[in-house]
């Protein structure tokens, strides 16, 4: 009776043993789980121990054994970084990433005030030490009244001198822009800057006279109200510049400023009208400049004075 206690005992162990069964130990005063990896069997009135390799388990009504297999203990990978890194790197992203100066690596957008007007040009890296700028400025908002008086000649034979009065000055000033900034020292601001300017520089003006008069070699014909209009124009369109600039063309932060002095080459002024016959003519401008009181630098060249605000987006 008692060798089939223990036998039932054994079966029973054996038979609802799981895979994964733990034991308990005592190990330096401390309970410790451990796998059962052993079962007890009684052969010839003796008991055995003998490895766990097969458990029984229930399908479809019928008594079944399957190997026991094991699973190794899932690991987790642990990544150590340096304190502070995620802090560093969310504060970050309010920052312009550093940028090594190539091709188009970075870029910005600036508004300028200038001798030409109020302007806004976008800004890119072409080399670590050149930086190009496109844009355009704009003078036109408003006009100058002047009495202004001067004697012009009348177109007859007798050639008489004929009162003159400006009465009005506007400006019509309207120009895109190509700049290259040179950077001899990449820690400096300092830089020089070459291109070009492509625009008008025009003065319309309205004046009256009695009659038709001759102004150098212009003919000038007021209507019939003695009213007549003209415009003072600078000769080339395209117009080179040179300068020096002192500011970083793109800010190591999000906003930078910068100022540039230079020349623009414009060439000699002219002054269009209608005449006599309707048509425009152009001629020497050297009395009109005088009579209109306009310093000789202006004449040729124009001088160039530019004050910028820049936002840096990347």
């Amino acid at each position: 009776m008692k060798k089939i206690a223990i036998i039932c005992l054994a079966v029973i162990c054996a038979t609802n043993l799981p895979a994964a069964a733990q034991g308990i130990a005592v190990t330096n005063d401390t309970l410790v789980a451990r796998p059962v990896t052993t079962r007890v069997t009684v052969a010839n009135d003796t008991l055995v121990t003998q490895p766990i390799t097969t458990q029984v388990t229930v399908a479809n009504d019928t008594l079944a054994t399957q190997p026991i297999t094991t699973q190794p203990p899932a690991t987790l990978a642990v990544t150590a970084q340096p304190v502070g890194t995620q802090q560093t790197a969310t504060q970050d992203k309010s920052k312009p990433k550093s940028s090594k100066g190539g091709f188009f690596d970075s870029f910005g957008l600036a508004t300028k005030i200038s001798t030409l007007g109020l302007g806004v040009d976008f800004i890119t890296t072409l080399h670590s030490n050149i930086k190009l700028r496109m844009g355009c400025s704009y003078l036109g908002f408003f006009s100058l009244k002047s009495n202004k008086n001067f004697t012009g000649t009348s177109t007859d034979d007798l050639e008489q001198d004929v009162p003159v009065h400006i009465d009005k000055i506007k400006f019509d000033v309207l120009n895109g822009n190509l700049l290259f900034d040179l950077f001899p020292w990449k820690s400096f601001g300092f830089h020089l800057t070459v291109g070009l300017y492509i625009g008008k520089i025009h003065f319309p003006v309205n004046g009256s006279a009695p009659q038709s008069f001759k102004l150098e070699d212009y003919v000038i014909k007021p209507d019939a109200s003695g009213n007549f209009k003209a415009t003072l124009r600078m000769g080339n369109i395209v117009k080179p510049y040179i300068g020096i600039g002192f500011g970083r063309t793109i800010p190591k932060s999000r906003l930078g400023y910068k100022l540039d002095l230079g020349i623009m080459y414009q060439g000699h002024f002219d002054i269009t009208s209608d005449n006599m016959d309707g048509k425009y003519l152009t001629g020497e401008t050297t009395r009109i400049l005088d009579e209109a009181g306009i310093p000789e630098i202006f004449r040729v060249c124009w001088p160039m004075i530019s004050f910028s605000a820049i936002y840096r987006i990347k």
